[in-house]
Protein backbone atom coordinates (compact mmCIF):
# COMPACT_ATOMS: atom_id res chain seq x y z
CA UNK A 1 0.00 0.00 0.00
CA UNK A 2 2.68 2.36 0.96
CA UNK A 3 4.69 1.36 -2.13
CA UNK A 4 1.83 2.26 -4.35
CA UNK A 5 1.48 5.60 -2.66
CA UNK A 6 5.15 6.21 -3.08
CA UNK A 7 4.90 5.23 -6.70
CA UNK A 8 1.93 7.52 -7.16
CA UNK A 9 3.78 10.32 -5.41
CA UNK A 10 6.68 9.84 -7.75
CA UNK A 11 4.32 9.94 -10.66
CA UNK A 12 2.70 13.09 -9.38
CA UNK A 13 6.09 14.66 -8.92
CA UNK A 14 7.02 13.89 -12.49
CA UNK A 15 3.78 15.29 -13.80
CA UNK A 16 4.22 18.46 -11.81
CA UNK A 17 7.70 19.02 -13.21
CA UNK A 18 6.45 18.57 -16.76
CA UNK A 19 3.61 20.96 -16.35
CA UNK A 20 6.00 23.75 -15.17
CA UNK A 21 8.51 23.49 -18.06
CA UNK A 22 8.38 25.35 -21.45
CA UNK A 23 6.92 23.88 -24.58
CA UNK A 24 9.16 23.40 -27.60
CA UNK A 25 10.27 26.87 -28.88
CA UNK A 26 9.22 28.65 -25.72
CA UNK A 27 11.72 30.10 -23.27
CA UNK A 28 12.36 32.22 -20.24
CA UNK A 29 16.01 32.98 -21.11
CA UNK A 30 18.26 32.79 -24.17
CA UNK A 31 20.27 29.91 -22.69
CA UNK A 32 17.15 27.77 -23.04
CA UNK A 33 17.19 28.32 -26.85
CA UNK A 34 19.24 26.45 -29.46
CA UNK A 35 22.45 27.97 -30.79
CA UNK A 36 21.82 30.84 -33.21
CA UNK A 37 18.55 31.80 -31.47
CA UNK A 38 17.63 34.27 -28.72
CA UNK A 39 14.75 34.42 -26.29
CA UNK A 40 12.36 37.14 -27.47
CA UNK A 41 8.98 37.56 -25.74
CA UNK A 42 9.33 34.03 -24.24
CA UNK A 43 9.81 32.57 -27.68
CA UNK A 44 13.08 31.32 -29.18
CA UNK A 45 13.69 33.32 -32.34
CA UNK A 46 16.38 32.71 -34.95
CA UNK A 47 18.81 35.64 -35.47
CA UNK A 48 19.44 36.97 -38.98
CA UNK A 49 21.27 39.61 -40.97
CA UNK A 50 22.26 40.26 -44.58
CA UNK A 51 24.64 37.28 -44.54
CA UNK A 52 22.45 34.94 -42.41
CA UNK A 53 19.01 34.70 -44.05
CA UNK A 54 15.84 33.39 -42.47
CA UNK A 55 14.22 30.10 -43.47
CA UNK A 56 11.26 30.01 -45.80
CA UNK A 57 8.10 31.58 -44.47
CA UNK A 58 10.02 34.03 -42.27
CA UNK A 59 11.38 37.54 -42.80
CA UNK A 60 14.28 39.29 -41.07
CA UNK A 61 13.04 42.13 -38.87
CA UNK A 62 15.44 43.98 -36.52
CA UNK A 63 17.89 41.09 -36.67
CA UNK A 64 15.30 38.42 -35.86
CA UNK A 65 13.36 36.02 -38.05
CA UNK A 66 9.63 36.59 -37.69
CA UNK A 67 6.71 34.75 -39.21
CA UNK A 68 5.63 36.00 -42.62
CA UNK A 69 7.73 36.44 -45.73
CA UNK A 70 8.44 39.96 -47.05
CA UNK A 71 8.59 40.91 -50.71
CA UNK A 72 11.44 42.32 -52.75
CA UNK A 73 12.08 46.06 -52.23
CA UNK A 74 9.89 48.40 -54.24
CA UNK A 75 11.31 51.91 -54.84
CA UNK A 76 8.38 54.12 -55.79
CA UNK A 77 10.07 57.54 -55.63
CA UNK A 78 13.37 59.22 -54.80
CA UNK A 79 13.73 62.79 -53.53
CA UNK A 80 16.48 64.93 -52.02
CA UNK A 81 16.90 65.55 -48.31
CA UNK A 82 17.58 69.28 -48.59
CA UNK A 83 15.13 71.93 -47.44
CA UNK A 84 16.12 73.96 -50.51
CA UNK A 85 13.90 73.66 -53.59
CA UNK A 86 15.66 73.23 -56.92
CA UNK A 87 14.54 74.56 -60.32
CA UNK A 88 12.23 71.59 -60.97
CA UNK A 89 10.28 72.33 -57.78
CA UNK A 90 11.62 69.26 -55.97
CA UNK A 91 13.93 69.24 -52.93
CA UNK A 92 17.63 69.46 -53.78
CA UNK A 93 19.88 66.56 -52.84
CA UNK A 94 21.50 68.20 -49.84
CA UNK A 95 23.21 65.47 -47.83
CA UNK A 96 21.37 62.50 -49.29
CA UNK A 97 18.19 60.89 -50.66
CA UNK A 98 14.74 59.95 -49.37
CA UNK A 99 13.43 56.72 -50.93
CA UNK A 100 9.76 55.86 -50.60
CA UNK A 101 8.20 52.49 -51.41
CA UNK A 102 7.51 49.10 -49.86
CA UNK A 103 9.50 46.27 -48.28
CA UNK A 104 12.38 48.64 -47.48
CA UNK A 105 12.99 47.41 -43.92
CA UNK A 106 16.50 46.06 -43.40
CA UNK A 107 17.35 46.43 -47.08
CA UNK A 108 20.92 47.26 -48.13
CA UNK A 109 21.18 50.30 -50.45
CA UNK A 110 23.83 51.30 -53.01
CA UNK A 111 24.15 53.97 -55.71
CA UNK A 112 25.93 53.44 -59.04
CA UNK A 113 27.33 56.16 -61.33
CA UNK A 114 26.10 57.27 -64.75
CA UNK A 115 28.36 55.09 -66.91
CA UNK A 116 29.05 51.40 -67.18
CA UNK A 117 32.52 51.68 -65.65
CA UNK A 118 31.32 53.70 -62.65
CA UNK A 119 31.77 52.37 -59.13
CA UNK A 120 28.97 51.56 -56.71
CA UNK A 121 28.93 53.34 -53.36
CA UNK A 122 27.16 52.30 -50.17
CA UNK A 123 24.23 54.38 -48.96
CA UNK A 124 24.01 54.56 -45.17
CA UNK A 125 20.51 54.49 -43.72
CA UNK A 126 19.86 57.42 -41.41
CA UNK A 127 16.35 56.55 -40.22
CA UNK A 128 15.21 53.39 -38.46
CA UNK A 129 16.07 50.22 -40.37
CA UNK A 130 12.65 48.81 -39.48
CA UNK A 131 10.84 51.48 -41.50
CA UNK A 132 9.32 49.46 -44.30
CA UNK A 133 8.07 52.37 -46.41
CA UNK A 134 10.78 55.02 -46.25
CA UNK A 135 14.57 55.14 -46.17
CA UNK A 136 16.76 58.21 -45.64
CA UNK A 137 20.09 57.51 -47.31
CA UNK A 138 23.49 59.26 -47.33
CA UNK A 139 26.38 58.32 -49.68
CA UNK A 140 29.48 56.81 -48.09
CA UNK A 141 32.79 57.35 -49.93
CA UNK A 142 35.81 55.26 -48.88
CA UNK A 143 38.54 57.89 -48.75
CA UNK A 144 37.21 61.38 -49.34
CA UNK A 145 34.04 63.22 -50.21
CA UNK A 146 33.30 63.00 -53.92
CA UNK A 147 30.75 65.26 -55.54
CA UNK A 148 28.05 63.54 -57.55
CA UNK A 149 28.06 65.15 -60.97
CA UNK A 150 25.37 65.37 -63.61
CA UNK A 151 23.94 62.17 -65.03
CA UNK A 152 21.59 59.25 -64.46
CA UNK A 153 22.36 57.17 -61.35
CA UNK A 154 20.80 53.91 -60.13
CA UNK A 155 19.82 53.39 -56.49
CA UNK A 156 19.55 49.68 -55.67
CA UNK A 157 17.93 48.05 -52.62
CA UNK A 158 18.52 44.37 -51.74
CA UNK A 159 16.80 42.18 -49.13
CA UNK A 160 16.26 38.46 -48.66
CA UNK A 161 13.43 38.37 -51.14
CA UNK A 162 15.07 40.14 -54.04
CA UNK A 163 16.26 43.42 -55.53
CA UNK A 164 14.61 46.70 -56.43
CA UNK A 165 16.04 49.79 -58.07
CA UNK A 166 15.19 53.28 -59.26
CA UNK A 167 16.88 55.70 -61.66
CA UNK A 168 17.83 59.13 -60.35
CA UNK A 169 18.59 62.01 -62.72
CA UNK A 170 20.99 64.49 -61.14
CA UNK A 171 20.88 67.84 -62.90
CA UNK A 172 23.52 69.89 -61.06
CA UNK A 173 24.91 70.67 -57.64
CA UNK A 174 22.94 72.36 -54.91
CA UNK A 175 22.62 76.14 -55.38
CA UNK A 176 25.07 78.23 -53.40
CA UNK A 177 24.96 81.88 -52.42
CA UNK A 178 25.06 84.61 -55.05
CA UNK A 179 28.65 85.85 -55.44
CA UNK A 180 30.39 88.50 -57.49
CA UNK A 181 33.14 87.36 -59.88
CA UNK A 182 35.85 88.55 -57.48
CA UNK A 183 34.21 86.72 -54.55
CA UNK A 184 33.93 83.54 -56.59
CA UNK A 185 37.59 83.66 -57.64
CA UNK A 186 38.68 84.35 -54.08
CA UNK A 187 36.61 81.47 -52.71
CA UNK A 188 37.98 78.99 -55.26
CA UNK A 189 41.60 80.09 -54.85
CA UNK A 190 41.37 80.09 -51.05
CA UNK A 191 39.83 76.65 -50.82
CA UNK A 192 41.94 74.91 -53.44
CA UNK A 193 45.27 73.20 -52.84
CA UNK A 194 45.80 72.68 -56.54
CA UNK A 195 45.55 74.97 -59.52
CA UNK A 196 44.27 78.48 -59.10
CA UNK A 197 41.95 80.52 -61.29
CA UNK A 198 43.40 83.57 -63.01
CA UNK A 199 40.96 86.39 -63.62
CA UNK A 200 42.20 87.06 -67.14
CA UNK A 201 40.92 83.66 -68.28
CA UNK A 202 37.35 84.36 -67.18
CA UNK A 203 34.69 85.78 -69.43
CA UNK A 204 33.62 89.42 -69.30
CA UNK A 205 30.03 90.48 -68.78
CA UNK A 206 28.01 89.71 -71.89
CA UNK A 207 30.08 86.70 -72.96
CA UNK A 208 32.54 86.32 -75.78
CA UNK A 209 35.42 84.79 -73.81
CA UNK A 210 37.21 88.08 -73.38
CA UNK A 211 38.44 87.77 -69.81
CA UNK A 212 37.49 89.31 -66.50
CA UNK A 213 37.20 93.01 -65.79
CA UNK A 214 39.64 95.12 -63.83
CA UNK A 215 40.02 98.77 -62.88
CA UNK A 216 42.63 101.27 -64.07
CA UNK A 217 43.15 104.28 -61.81
CA UNK A 218 44.60 107.29 -63.63
CA UNK A 219 46.11 110.33 -61.84
CA UNK A 220 46.52 113.31 -64.18
CA UNK A 221 48.21 116.61 -63.33
CA UNK A 222 48.06 115.98 -59.61
CA UNK A 223 44.30 115.50 -59.62
CA UNK A 224 42.22 112.85 -57.95
CA UNK A 225 42.36 109.34 -59.31
CA UNK A 226 39.89 108.55 -62.07
CA UNK A 227 38.87 104.93 -62.35
CA UNK A 228 37.96 103.24 -65.61
CA UNK A 229 36.99 99.64 -66.20
CA UNK A 230 39.49 97.51 -68.09
CA UNK A 231 38.77 94.23 -69.80
CA UNK A 232 41.68 91.92 -69.09
CA UNK A 233 42.19 90.12 -72.38
CA UNK A 234 44.85 88.26 -74.29
CA UNK A 235 45.40 87.27 -77.90
CA UNK A 236 47.88 84.76 -79.29
CA UNK A 237 48.79 84.60 -82.98
CA UNK A 238 50.74 81.58 -84.27
CA UNK A 239 52.14 81.22 -87.79
CA UNK A 240 54.01 78.26 -89.28
CA UNK A 241 57.09 79.06 -91.33
CA UNK A 242 57.16 78.07 -94.99
CA UNK A 243 59.92 75.95 -96.49
CA UNK A 244 59.88 77.92 -99.77
CA UNK A 245 59.38 81.61 -98.92
CA UNK A 246 58.22 84.06 -96.27
CA UNK A 247 54.69 83.57 -94.88
CA UNK A 248 52.40 86.26 -93.44
CA UNK A 249 49.06 86.35 -91.63
CA UNK A 250 46.90 89.31 -90.64
CA UNK A 251 46.51 90.04 -86.93
CA UNK A 252 42.86 90.43 -85.97
CA UNK A 253 42.52 94.22 -86.09
CA UNK A 254 39.40 94.54 -83.95
CA UNK A 255 40.94 92.42 -81.18
CA UNK A 256 44.20 94.34 -81.46
CA UNK A 257 42.33 97.61 -81.00
CA UNK A 258 40.43 96.22 -78.01
CA UNK A 259 43.70 95.24 -76.38
CA UNK A 260 45.99 98.12 -77.31
CA UNK A 261 43.96 101.21 -78.25
CA UNK A 262 43.18 102.38 -74.72
CA UNK A 263 45.02 104.50 -72.18
CA UNK A 264 46.72 101.43 -70.75
CA UNK A 265 48.04 100.08 -74.05
CA UNK A 266 49.08 96.44 -74.22
CA UNK A 267 52.15 94.29 -73.91
CA UNK A 268 53.51 92.29 -76.83
CA UNK A 269 55.91 89.38 -76.80
CA UNK A 270 57.35 87.98 -80.02
CA UNK A 271 59.16 84.69 -80.27
CA UNK A 272 59.73 81.54 -82.31
CA UNK A 273 59.70 77.81 -81.75
CA UNK A 274 62.19 75.21 -83.02
CA UNK A 275 65.35 77.26 -82.51
CA UNK A 276 68.43 75.06 -82.34
CA UNK A 277 71.37 75.10 -80.03
CA UNK A 278 74.29 77.07 -81.46
CA UNK A 279 76.84 74.33 -80.84
CA UNK A 280 74.68 71.19 -81.04
CA UNK A 281 72.36 71.69 -84.02
CA UNK A 282 70.42 68.51 -83.26
CA UNK A 283 69.20 70.06 -79.99
CA UNK A 284 65.84 71.66 -80.85
CA UNK A 285 64.01 74.06 -78.54
CA UNK A 286 60.30 73.34 -79.11
CA UNK A 287 59.06 75.94 -76.62
CA UNK A 288 58.85 79.54 -77.90
CA UNK A 289 62.10 81.46 -77.49
CA UNK A 290 60.97 85.01 -76.70
CA UNK A 291 62.54 88.41 -77.00
CA UNK A 292 60.96 89.89 -73.89
CA UNK A 293 57.81 91.84 -73.10
CA UNK A 294 57.33 95.33 -74.58
CA UNK A 295 54.64 97.96 -74.11
CA UNK A 296 52.74 98.81 -77.28
CA UNK A 297 50.28 101.69 -77.72
CA UNK A 298 47.90 102.24 -80.62
CA UNK A 299 46.12 105.57 -81.23
CA UNK A 300 42.97 105.13 -83.33
CA UNK A 301 42.58 108.86 -84.00
CA UNK A 302 45.57 108.99 -86.37
CA UNK A 303 46.66 105.34 -86.29
CA UNK A 304 49.99 106.12 -84.72
CA UNK A 305 51.73 103.53 -82.59
CA UNK A 306 54.67 103.40 -80.20
CA UNK A 307 56.84 100.63 -78.81
CA UNK A 308 58.90 100.68 -75.61
CA UNK A 309 62.28 102.24 -76.41
CA UNK A 310 64.14 99.72 -74.30
CA UNK A 311 62.89 97.05 -76.72
CA UNK A 312 64.52 98.95 -79.62
CA UNK A 313 67.71 100.04 -77.85
CA UNK A 314 71.04 98.45 -78.73
CA UNK A 315 73.01 96.81 -75.95
CA UNK A 316 76.56 95.59 -75.83
CA UNK A 317 77.30 92.01 -74.85
CA UNK A 318 80.24 92.08 -72.44
CA UNK A 319 82.12 88.77 -72.66
CA UNK A 320 85.58 87.32 -72.26
CA UNK A 321 87.70 87.28 -75.42
CA UNK A 322 90.22 84.46 -75.28
CA UNK A 323 92.40 85.90 -78.05
CA UNK A 324 92.71 89.25 -76.25
CA UNK A 325 92.73 87.68 -72.79
CA UNK A 326 90.30 90.34 -71.61
CA UNK A 327 86.61 91.10 -71.20
CA UNK A 328 85.28 93.13 -74.11
CA UNK A 329 82.03 94.24 -75.68
CA UNK A 330 81.97 91.39 -78.15
CA UNK A 331 78.86 92.34 -80.12
CA UNK A 332 75.73 94.46 -80.15
CA UNK A 333 72.46 93.04 -78.94
CA UNK A 334 68.82 94.14 -79.28
CA UNK A 335 65.80 92.59 -77.63
CA UNK A 336 64.04 92.98 -80.98
CA UNK A 337 66.34 93.50 -83.93
CA UNK A 338 65.28 95.78 -86.82
CA UNK A 339 62.52 97.24 -84.59
CA UNK A 340 61.14 100.79 -84.42
CA UNK A 341 60.00 103.05 -81.58
CA UNK A 342 57.05 104.60 -83.41
CA UNK A 343 55.20 104.79 -86.69
CA UNK A 344 51.88 105.46 -88.45
CA UNK A 345 49.85 102.50 -89.64
CA UNK A 346 48.33 102.87 -93.10
CA UNK A 347 50.48 105.86 -94.09
CA UNK A 348 51.84 104.44 -97.35
CA UNK A 349 50.08 104.64 -100.70
CA UNK A 350 52.39 102.94 -103.22
CA UNK A 351 55.57 100.95 -103.32
CA UNK A 352 57.19 99.21 -100.40
CA UNK A 353 59.26 100.26 -97.43
CA UNK A 354 62.53 98.77 -98.54
CA UNK A 355 63.84 96.29 -101.05
CA UNK A 356 67.51 95.84 -100.57
CA UNK A 357 68.91 99.39 -100.38
CA UNK A 358 65.88 101.15 -101.90
CA UNK A 359 63.57 103.03 -99.53
CA UNK A 360 60.12 104.43 -100.14
CA UNK A 361 56.43 103.75 -99.93
CA UNK A 362 55.76 104.56 -96.28
CA UNK A 363 54.98 108.26 -96.07
CA UNK A 364 55.85 108.63 -92.39
CA UNK A 365 59.48 107.89 -93.23
CA UNK A 366 59.62 105.15 -90.60
CA UNK A 367 60.10 101.42 -91.10
CA UNK A 368 57.05 99.22 -91.42
CA UNK A 369 58.53 96.83 -88.88
CA UNK A 370 57.26 97.19 -85.31
CA UNK A 371 59.40 94.38 -83.90
CA UNK A 372 61.51 91.54 -85.26
CA UNK A 373 62.76 88.58 -83.28
CA UNK A 374 66.24 87.54 -84.45
CA UNK A 375 65.23 88.11 -88.07
CA UNK A 376 62.99 85.05 -87.83
CA UNK A 377 59.63 86.67 -87.05
CA UNK A 378 58.29 90.13 -87.85
CA UNK A 379 55.39 92.08 -86.39
CA UNK A 380 54.82 94.77 -89.01
CA UNK A 381 52.35 97.16 -90.65
CA UNK A 382 52.21 95.11 -93.86
CA UNK A 383 52.78 91.54 -95.03
CA UNK A 384 55.93 90.31 -96.72
CA UNK A 385 56.06 90.92 -100.47
CA UNK A 386 57.18 87.65 -102.03
CA UNK A 387 56.36 88.67 -105.62
CA UNK A 388 59.49 90.75 -106.22
CA UNK A 389 62.96 89.47 -106.94
CA UNK A 390 64.42 91.88 -104.37
CA UNK A 391 64.82 90.87 -100.76
CA UNK A 392 63.29 92.20 -97.56
CA UNK A 393 60.21 93.70 -99.26
CA UNK A 394 56.89 94.45 -97.59
CA UNK A 395 53.77 95.34 -99.52
CA UNK A 396 52.48 98.92 -99.58
CA UNK A 397 51.16 100.13 -96.24
CA UNK A 398 47.96 101.52 -97.73
CA UNK A 399 45.45 100.13 -95.22
CA UNK A 400 45.10 99.88 -91.47
CA UNK A 401 46.22 96.60 -90.03
CA UNK A 402 49.19 94.64 -88.69
CA UNK A 403 50.72 91.35 -89.77
CA UNK A 404 52.86 88.53 -88.42
CA UNK A 405 55.51 87.27 -90.82
CA UNK A 406 57.64 84.12 -90.61
CA UNK A 407 60.87 84.85 -92.47
CA UNK A 408 62.75 82.76 -95.03
CA UNK A 409 66.26 83.19 -96.54
CA UNK A 410 64.71 83.55 -100.01
CA UNK A 411 62.86 86.68 -98.86
CA UNK A 412 64.81 88.34 -96.03
CA UNK A 413 67.60 90.88 -96.35
CA UNK A 414 70.99 89.28 -96.93
CA UNK A 415 72.40 88.35 -93.54
CA UNK A 416 69.19 89.13 -91.66
CA UNK A 417 67.80 85.61 -91.44
CA UNK A 418 68.80 83.93 -88.14
CA UNK A 419 72.43 82.95 -88.10
CA UNK A 420 74.73 81.50 -85.51
CA UNK A 421 76.05 84.15 -83.14
CA UNK A 422 78.82 82.09 -81.52
CA UNK A 423 82.42 83.01 -82.38
CA UNK A 424 84.54 80.49 -80.52
CA UNK A 425 87.94 81.44 -81.93
CA UNK A 426 87.44 85.18 -82.58
CA UNK A 427 87.99 84.96 -86.34
CA UNK A 428 84.62 86.48 -87.16
CA UNK A 429 83.14 83.48 -88.97
CA UNK A 430 81.04 82.31 -86.01
CA UNK A 431 82.48 78.85 -86.25
CA UNK A 432 85.59 77.32 -84.73
CA UNK A 433 86.38 75.32 -87.88
CA UNK A 434 86.27 78.19 -90.35
CA UNK A 435 83.24 76.72 -92.12
CA UNK A 436 79.93 78.61 -92.36
CA UNK A 437 78.04 78.38 -89.09
CA UNK A 438 74.79 76.35 -89.10
CA UNK A 439 71.58 78.37 -89.04
CA UNK A 440 69.76 78.08 -85.70
CA UNK A 441 66.28 78.34 -87.36
CA UNK A 442 66.29 75.93 -90.27
CA UNK A 443 64.28 77.14 -93.26
CA UNK A 444 63.56 73.54 -94.24
CA UNK A 445 61.88 72.91 -90.84
CA UNK A 446 58.14 73.09 -91.63
CA UNK A 447 57.30 72.79 -87.92
CA UNK A 448 58.94 76.06 -86.92
CA UNK A 449 56.52 78.75 -85.79
CA UNK A 450 56.35 82.43 -84.99
CA UNK A 451 54.34 83.24 -81.85
CA UNK A 452 52.97 86.70 -81.07
CA UNK A 453 51.33 87.20 -77.66
CA UNK A 454 49.35 90.38 -76.94
CA UNK A 455 48.03 91.07 -73.44
CA UNK A 456 45.91 93.87 -72.09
Amino acid sequence: MSFRVVALGGLLAVLTACSGSSKVGQCNATNECPAGEVCQNKVCAKTCDSTTPCPGGYSCQNGLCVTGATGAPELASVAGMSTTTCDDGEPCIGTGFVVSGAHLANAVFTITGPDAAAKSYELTRLNAASDDNSAELAPVFPRRQVDLGEGTYVITAVNQSGTGNANVQLLRGEPGPDLTADQLIDRINTGSNGKKIQARFLDVAGGGGGGATGVLTSYENGGAGVESVLQLREMRVVLNGSTTNAASVAVNQSKLEELCADANGCSITLGATRFRDQLVSSYVIDAPLNGGECRFYLDLANHSWTLSQDCVATYGVYAYNQAASAYQFSRAYQRYEYSSSYGFDGSGTTGTYTCGSTQGGDLDGQPLIVASFKGACYFAEAPADTTTSQTGCFTADNSNGFYLTASHPAWDYPGSYPKADVDLDGDGDNDSTGAPAPRPWLAEDAQRQCVLTIKD
